[in-house]
């Protein structure tokens, strides 16, 4: 937590215009506890801990391999912008 805070304002020093979201990842065990304790801060997040089921071979640079592919990416990106889009700062 107090990275994060750290991290905002660190981030709103150098970005005074600039908005901090923290993404919560796919599949993320621990997205429960991580938004409540955003929430307590004050610090805007994106929980897309149901976004998607990291494990499938799509979502992969390989079938063997868990690191996560293009489509993974692309995914998170997509419904980050939608939010950005439906939640404006201004």
């Amino acid at each position: 937590a107090t990275v994060l805070s750290e991290a905002k304002n660190e981030f709103l020093k150098q970005y005074p215009e600039g908005r901090f979201v923290v993404i919560i990842g796919p599949n993320s065990e621990l997205a429960p506890r991580v938004k409540n304790v955003l929430n307590e801060l004050d610090i805007e997040f994106l929980d897309c801990s149901n976004l998607l089921e990291k494990e499938k071979n799509e979502y992969k640079i390989h079938w063997t391999e868990g690191h996560p592919s293009a489509n993974y990416h692309l995914e998170i990106a997509d419904t980050l912008k939608q939010y950005l889009n439906a939640n404006p700062k201004w």
